[in-house]
C-alpha cells in the first residue's frame, strides 16, 4: 500500500521579478523589501499551524539560453526563500525550491515577458490536505 498527501486548496502568492531583481540578476533589490513583506504577511496568514511544505518557484522569460535561464530561475527562488527564512517567516525545512527557467515562458513581446518573469510561492492552506492510500 502507498500513501500520499492530497491538497484540496492551495494559495498562490505571485511576485513580479521586476519588483525583486534587476535584469539578469538574482540578488534582491533594496526596494524588494516592501513586496516581500507583503508576500510574507499573506503566507503567514495562510500557513498558521500547518506543517505542509511551501513551494517557491522561479520563472524567467524566453530571452537567453536554456541553461542560463534555468540557473537564474533557481537562484531567484532561492533568494526569496533565504529572505523568508532569515526573517523567521518559514523554516527552511518546510521550503521546496524549483526553477522553471524559460520552459514555462508564454510571451514574445516586452509586456508579456514581464508576466513570465516572476517568483511564485505556493502555500497549502491549513487543514486542506488529506492522507490518501491506495
Amino acid at each position: 500500500m502507498r500513501c500520499g498527501t492530497v491538497a484540496h486548496e492551495d494559495a498562490l502568492v505571485r511576485i513580479d521579478a521586476d519588483l525583486l531583481f534587476n535584469t539578469a540578476e538574482w540578488k534582491l533589490k533594496p526596494e524588494a523589501e516592501t513586496s516581500l513583506k507583503e508576500a510574507a504577511a499573506k503566507v503567514l496568514s495562510i500557513l498558521r499551524n500547518s506543517n505542509d511544505p511551501v513551494m517557491i518557484e522561479g520563472y524567467t522569460d524566453n530571452v537567453g539560453g536554456f541553461d542560463y535561464n534555468q540557473h537564474l530561475s533557481e537562484k531567484r527562488a532561492e533568494s526569496v526563500a533565504d529572505w523568508l527564512v532569515q526573517r523567521g517567516v518559514i523554516p527552511m525545512s518546510k521550503i521546496k525550491i524549483r526553477g522553471f527557467g524559460k520552459t514555462k515562458a508564454q510571451y514574445n513581446d516586452p509586456e508579456g515577458r514581464k508576466k513570465d518573469r516572476r517568483v511564485e510561492i505556493w502555500v497549502t492552506k491549513a487543514g486542506s490536505t488529506t492522507k490518501v492510500c491506495w
